[in-house]
């Protein structure tokens, strides 16, 4: 449940975000640079004496061609503050259909100083700073949602049946400007969160399979081992078969108590696992005054039976 829970804020947290970064995109975009007394002088200067020389025959002087004619504003800074109307002007002038054929053009200076005046103070563009524009926070379509879950969660999220069908624009569902987020299609997505986390996320740990080889039958002649005790001095041994349901690694949990006398004995033992009668681990022992040992042996093991064998011998040296 916390799990749920932990996701289905991180979801809402998200969606304030997502809400705060639209509001912050807005405001950004609402703001229109305003042409002020430094922008009116430098066209004055600038400007003003190129459009005099080749563009008032067509558009100023009472002539207004296209209905464009750049004396008819009240002031500098009103015809500043024609976004579109400079655009025009810089396309037309860069492809030289403006001025007309046969007539007059500014110089290659002259255009150039046009171009820097209408980029850097009609649309304000700074080559130290740029401005790429309005980026819209776009989220997935149904398709991206269900290729994501897939890898991050391995959950098949049937999202036509669970999600509406995205808007889409130009014959695309992918583009940002018309994926938008209705109340209801967030609802959608919080209980989809709801859903996956329950069938991808598990509510218990997962606990390996163990299968428990204990008092074992010793051999005859070969001393006790099992469940009981054995000598340090008394040779045992115990046989196990395990089937492994199928190929993978196993680990095998060994666990000795040495129990000693009162008094100190100086002898040791000499104990070896054995897994298809092969040798896997060794470890010699002491005396010890009642003390436990645990030790991990993993082994990759194929499917099918294994024998497992455990010998106890006393210490050769």
């Amino acid at each position: 449940m916390l799990l749920r829970r932990e996701l289905s804020r991180f979801v809402g947290t998200a969606f304030v975000q997502f809400c705060c970064a639209l509001l912050f995109a807005s405001l950004d975009s609402s703001r229109a640079a305003v042409p002020g007394k430094a922008s009116a002088a430098t066209f004055e200067k600038d400007v003003l004496p190129i459009l005099k020389n080749y563009c008032y025959d067509c558009h100023g002087d009472g002539a207004n061609k296209g209905k464009i004619a750049f004396d008819e504003f009240k002031s500098h800074e009103e015809l500043i503050a024609q976004r579109e109307l400079w655009a025009n002007a810089l396309k037309n002038t860069r492809a030289e259909l403006m001025p007309p054929e046969k007539k007059a053009r500014p110089s290659a200076a002259e255009q150039r100083v046009l171009e820097k005046w209408i980029k850097s103070v009609v649309f304000q563009v700074d080559p130290q700073n740029p401005d790429p524009g309005r980026v819209t926070v776009r989220r997935l379509n149904r398709v991206e949602y269900h290729n994501t879950i897939r890898d991050l969660m391995g959950f098949d999220f049937k999202v036509e049946e669970e999600l509406p069908p995205d808007d889409s624009g130009y014959g695309f569902d992918n583009i940002g400007d018309v994926l938008t987020i209705s109340p209801l299609l967030l609802e959608k997505y919080m209980e989809a969160a709801e859903k996956i986390t329950a069938a991808a996320v598990p509510r218990q740990g997962r606990v390996p399979a163990e299968a428990l080889l204990i008092d074992g039958e010793p051999r005859r002649g070969q001393g006790r081992l099992g469940g009981e005790r054995t000598s340090f001095y008394e040779k045992a041994t115990l046989t196990r078969t395990f089937n492994a349901p199928h190929e993978a690694t196993y680990r095998v949990d060994l666990t000795f108590d040495v129990i000693g006398q009162f008094e100190f004995d100086p002898g040791r033992c000499h104990v070896v696992l054995k897994v298809d009668d092969a040798e896997v681990w060794t470890n010699d022992f002491k005396w010890h005054d009642s003390k436990k040992f645990n030790f991990q042996v993993e082994q990759k093991w194929k499917a099918g039976k294994h024998t497992i064998g455990l010998e106890v011998s006393a210490h050769a040296g």
